[in-house]
């Protein structure tokens, strides 16, 4: 899923430019600019990638049928987004953005191409009711079309079509206690809404949720309480909450610690979809508790997290006693982990270390869940020497399992990145990165290629 954000207009206008080739025929180009007249903040962009792409997917024989297409899987996308704000003397602002975004990705398979179109649009009111009291009426709407085809040397087949819209309004109000306090209320509604040229067992689904936050600052002490009940078309009301807590040890030291509960319901691909939808899947709760501690200081961060999730009904996809993948409840799951944080500056060097140790836990069989790797590294350097920027990366997984079972072992990777730059003046600048650059052979998932080394370079323009 490709996610585009509008940029929020300013008062100071920026331009902004870039265009790029690279390797397996890539060419990548966008153009951007916001700022304000008068009152009225606008922001503008428009992008284009296109690229012949690689092999996705080795020979694998699902659903009874053995895919075996050894071609390139190209993928191109054209997007545009626009929005525009304006705040009125008394009291109202009007925000109002969408997006747009339409291409075709090729994959292996039947059907092995798709064309589609994803759209969001978005109107924003706020009103500032008196000094208390600020409200917020949010009205959107979605839109993912998608239409399938098999092609082949002699052309393309039409083989299927769905189209979803979402239709979402929530109202919002924020109310300022006192000094530090913030009591926040709010529903909100979604609309889904289906069509397709195959049967869906159900094709519209709603759901209305109304929630509740406070917030206060006590000396060095913050809290956060929270509550949400949510009422869907398919199941039955599910209620959820949390709590969080910071406390500021010092001006550079911050202990947090939070709990909350969770809801998630399976998606209408989930349930439906033809030939792999499961219609038996249940919605997935969970637990989740975090304590950290960080010290910024400078430039220096070091910030470390622990937390538990407990899970239950956990919805994740799986190889049925045939090798077809389809989305299953596991009745317990359990996550721990360990996530660590450094950046610094040595040497003129900015330095970013990340680490992430996990234990993702099928409780009813005590084996590992499938295709989550229980450590991940990344270390970048970056330095500039005049106009001349250097830098690189060093991402690293350990293995996986492919199988609920724990006997097909995903090998675990590591690959370096490098990339530099060149500052024409102030506002042009050179580019270049190359990924992977030891042509590691990497899967996350069985049978799915990874793109190998790859290059890139290009030229950008910035008005700041």
């Amino acid at each position: 899923m490709i996610q585009i954000f509008t940029r929020q207009g300013s008062d100071d206008y920026r331009s902004q430019a870039s265009l790029g080739v690279g390797s397996n025929s890539t060419t990548r180009g966008s153009v951007a600019t916001s700022g304000s007249i008068g009152d009225t903040r606008y922001a503008v962009s428009v992008s284009a990638l296109d690229s012949d792409g690689f092999n996705a997917r080795q020979p694998v024989t699902s659903w009874g049928t053995t895919i075996d297409q050894p071609d390139e899987d190209g993928y191109n996308n054209n997007a545009i987004s626009l929005r525009v704000g304006q705040d009125f003397a008394n009291g109202l602002s009007v925000d109002a953005r969408i997006m747009r975004s339409q291409g075709e990705s090729e994959y292996d398979g039947t059907p092995n191409l798709s064309e589609f179109v994803q759209q969001t649009a978005a109107v924003d009111l706020g009103y500032q009711v008196n000094d208390m009291w600020h409200s917020r009426l949010i009205l959107g709407q979605s839109l993912d079309e998608s239409e399938n085809f098999t092609e082949s040397n002699t052309g393309k087949a039409f083989f299927s079509k769905f189209d979803t819209q979402s239709t979402q309004t929530q109202w919002q109000n924020d109310l300022a206690l006192g000094k530090r306090q913030t009591l926040t209320l709010g529903v909100d509604n979604t609309d889904e809404e289906v069509t397709s040229n195959t049967l869906y067992n159900k094709t519209e689904r709603g759901n209305t949720g109304i929630y509740a936050q406070y917030q206060t600052g006590i000396g060095a002490h913050s809290l956060l309480v929270g509550a949400r009940s949510d009422d869907n078309d398919a199941f039955d009301r599910e209620s959820t909450g949390n709590l969080a807590w910071g406390y500021d040890l010092n001006s550079d030291v911050r202990l947090t610690a939070s709990h909350g509960t969770g809801y998630n319901a399976p998606s209408f691909n989930d349930l439906y979809w033809p030939g792999s939808g499961n219609p038996k899947l249940e919605p997935e709760t969970s637990a989740s508790s975090e304590v950290g501690i960080a010290y910024n200081q400078g430039r220096t961060l070091v910030a470390m997290n622990y937390y538990k999730t407990d899970i239950e009904k956990l919805i994740a996809w799986a190889p049925d006693a045939n090798g077809n993948w389809l989305p299953t409840n596991i009745n317990k799951a359990q996550i721990t982990g360990m996530e660590l944080r450094v950046a610094t500056t040595a040497a003129q060097w900015d330095l970013k270390f990340d680490l992430s140790l996990l234990s993702p836990e099928d409780k009813t069989s005590g084996n590992l869940l499938i295709r989550r790797a229980q450590e991940n590294i990344k270390l970048s350097a970056q330095r500039d020497y005049g106009r001349f920027g250097v830098g690189g990366s060093i991402v690293a997984q350990g293995p996986s399992y492919e199988d609920s079972s724990n006997t097909q072992v995903l090998g675990g990777y590591g690959t370096l990145n490098l990339n530099a730059s060149y500052q024409l003046d102030k506002q042009w600048r050179l580019f270049a990165t190359v990924d992977n650059v030891g042509d590691k052979e990497t899967q996350t998932a069985a049978t799915y290629n990874s793109a190998g080394r790859t290059g890139f370079i290009g030229v950008s323009y910035d008005t700041l």
